[in-house]
């Protein structure tokens, strides 16, 4: 996996913070689940760096790939990035890919 798509990328300092935004994700933090959407370019991982520098807590970092296609491919992706900081996570999932149960209920298991 490249590194790039597990770290949290740089900041460019010449970009305004959207405090609105970042007040919104602060005020939502409880949730399980938050989806930020907008086109190319309207500053969505701009915001999340700057919500991860904000935050203090342990923060997982992973930009989907265009081969990431199918969510086997995801969710083996996904796991690879969280290996980063926690080396035995989805140790247990050896095989995944030979077993060949892709289905969402069996990877959320």
């Amino acid at each position: 996996m490249a590194d790039i798509n597990i770290r949290i990328p740089k900041r460019n300092l010449k970009v305004l913070r959207r405090a609105r935004l970042l007040d919104l994700l602060h005020n939502n933090i409880h949730r399980k689940l938050s989806f930020i959407c907008a086109p190319a370019g309207y500053g969505k991982t701009t915001l999340l760096v700057d919500f991860a520098e904000d935050v203090d807590a342990e923060i997982f970092w992973y930009r989907i790939l265009e081969q990431d296609t199918s969510l086997a491919a995801f969710y083996e992706s996904l796991v690879q990035a969280f290996q980063v900081k926690i080396p035995s996570f989805g140790s247990n999932q050896e095989g995944l890919s030979q077993t060949g149960d892709h289905t969402p209920r069996s990877l959320a298991i």
